[in-house]
């Protein structure tokens, strides 16, 4: 008969039931913690850094990103939602705490729905119909979209700035001055003052490609003057337009360095789709030498890739006397064009560039001011810009007449680009945390603002969303929805979910009766309560953006929850969150 004996061990693996409960504790203490921002009568946190002096925000996303768990797991959910979030942060400025609380009662209320005897669909199925009800929802959403006018774009900008009528008057009056198509910038000014500096040019949604071309640390950003600009239409991912590529680093950036002939270096910008590394051979060797230099001493090149909006990169390009670099297919095409000059080569590259007066990217947008052929020599806009202008103008009218609303967004894109009046603000303050909480509010009053501009107006308060998602619940409900359906259950616990963050809001300012009384008032008027003034007085706007984006925020953070069936931890020692196991030995 033989001996046995037993050995416990700790593995790095923690199982679904346990990752399930560390999720949904984290989501609640992130909850718990965002509250108390929420909504007009929400109140400021009070956030610490070493070496720092305080700093008071009522922002959401602010407040989260400097939030910290000892957990491995913890923490990890949290760098999740705060990456997903950041795109809400950083388009329509306001919504980081409703997508966190959002995500908080949705991925209660399915994980109650996944653990019930009616559910019958797997939790990776829930990601397919989650998305699916999203996209239709947004699709009502912005379907629902009013016109931006200076008057709800005065609405908008009150309401993201927490009701700071100076922050208002200062964003409409620009508006006022300028048009709705004026592109605002916040930066943080040296001192009390808040000043107001006017450019003229035009604005791409993208930034630089990589944090090595920044050289200004203060704003985040690119500035480069009076570069020369190439636009290459078509992926940089074959040999013939690498080649291209590396014929302008080299003549304006590669050759002067190598010859130490530094007053020959050419300031140069590339916009392109996409770029494959493997296709050049000098963008490693520029960007290592980039990340050597300290900011003030960088090389006057700049990337920009990932470039998607196609018809506002053409108005820029042209604008700035640039000639499209396209990619050839057919080698006898392309040796026809360049006979006939219509294509580059490595020799002629130099000509396809255009210029402006200084391009300034940042992490998701860059500013061409004073692009070469937007003025004439007498200082006004060019009948070229004027034609182009109006052209796009009338294309959008064309639209609106015959009922074809599904192109009218991306003319109103370029006509955005192309009308953008650059404008920066600087704001000061009494102290560096008065100078910073204005800031944020002007951040988000500006980003919400510059959205409706370009996509139209909706409601506030998350209202939009809570309309159409009793339209589409209302629908199915009138087709008799009988038995066994999983997209109206997912459905009906998005729809709980919204009633609760709005009753949410509303009591932070009545009593939990009150809040429930009125919340249904709010669906019976289809608007939200102000609740500065308890009054419906339809001035709660934002961008009809705003919704969908939070919506799809949360989609994305409850998808990546509850399709994740365990959670593999560094080592085992990091394995805080499961009992030991014992296994049984033969001694």
């Amino acid at each position: 008969m033989s001996n046995k004996a037993s050995r416990k061990y700790l593995s790095n693996v923690v199982g679904k039931d346990t990752m399930r409960a560390v999720q949904t504790s984290v989501l609640q203490d992130l909850s718990d913690i965002l509250i108390n921002s929420f909504g007009p009568k929400g109140s400021n946190t009070c956030i610490k850094e070493m070496n720092a002096l305080n700093m008071y925000t009522k922002d959401g996303f602010t407040i989260l990103k400097h939030l910290n768990f000892s957990g491995i797991i913890e923490q990890s959910i949290k760098d999740d939602i705060e990456s997903i979030t950041k795109n809400v942060a950083t388009t329509v400025g306001d919504g980081t705490t409703s997508a966190v609380l959002l995500a908080n009662y949705i991925f209660d209320g399915l994980l109650e729905y996944l653990d019930s005897a009616k559910c019958r669909i797997k939790p990776s199925e829930t990601l397919t119909i989650l998305n699916n009800i999203c996209d239709d929802i947004k699709a009502n959403i912005t379907g629902r979209a009013g016109e931006a006018t200076l008057e709800n774009l005065y609405d908008i900008a009150y309401t993201s700035a927490n009701g700071n009528k100076w922050i208002a008057d200062t964003i409409i009056n620009i508006y006022k001055e300028l048009g709705i198509g004026a592109f605002i910038d916040v930066s943080p000014s040296l001192n009390e003052e808040t000043a107001i500096k006017y450019f003229d040019g035009m604005t791409l949604n993208t930034g630089f490609s990589d944090t090595c071309f920044v050289n200004d640390t203060r704003n985040n950003t690119c500035t480069i003057d009076n570069p020369h600009i190439f636009f290459f239409e078509d992926p940089i991912d074959t040999k013939e337009m690498g080649v291209l590529f590396d014929a302008i680093i080299s003549r304006y950036i590669t050759t002067p360095i190598q010859s130490n002939e530094a007053d020959k270096i050419v300031p140069t910008v590339i916009v392109c789709p996409h770029i494959s590394r493997d296709m050049s051979s000098t963008i490693d060797r520029v960007i290592n030498w980039q990340n050597q230099q300290t900011p003030g001493n960088k090389i006057p090149f700049l990337l920009i890739s990932d470039v998607h909006q196609q018809a506002v990169l053409q108005d820029i390009m042209r604008m700035c006397g640039g000639r499209p670099i396209h990619k050839y297919i057919d080698a006898k095409i392309y040796e026809k064009d360049v006979e006939n000059n219509t294509a580059p080569t490595p020799f002629t590259i130099h000509e396809w560039g255009g210029t402006a007066e200084q391009i300034v990217a940042g992490t998701n947008r860059t500013k061409f001011i004073n692009p070469a052929k937007m003025k004439n020599e007498y200082g006004e806009y060019s009948n070229e810009y004027i034609n182009l202008l109006n052209y796009v103008k009338t294309e959008i009218e064309k639209l609106r007449s015959d009922g074809e609303v599904s192109g009218i967004g991306t003319l109103k894109r370029r006509l955005h680009s192309l009308q953008s009046n650059l404008v920066e603000i600087s704001v000061g303050g009494i102290t560096v945390a008065d100078r910073d909480s204005n800031r944020h509010l002007f951040e988000d009053a500006v980003l919400n603002c510059r959205s409706a501009a370009e996509n139209g107006v909706g409601w506030g308060a998350n209202f939009s969303a809570v309309i159409a998602i009793n339209d589409i619940v209302k629908i199915i409900e009138e087709g008799d929805v009988k038995g066994y359906d999983p997209y109206y259950d997912i459905l009906k616990i998005i729809r709980d979910s919204y009633e609760k963050l709005v009753k949410v809001l509303y009591r932070s300012c009545m009593s939990d009766e009150d809040a429930d009384a009125v919340y249904n008032i709010s669906i019976d008027r289809g608007e939200p309560m102000n609740l500065r003034t308890l009054t419906f007085d339809s001035t709660v706007r934002s961008s009809i953006e705003s919704d969908c984006i939070i919506l799809s925020s949360v989609a994305k953070i409850i998808g990546i929850m509850v399709t994740c069936n365990q959670f593999i931890v560094p080592t085992p020692q990091h394995n805080v969150y499961s009992d030991l196991k014992e296994i049984i030995l033969n001694a």
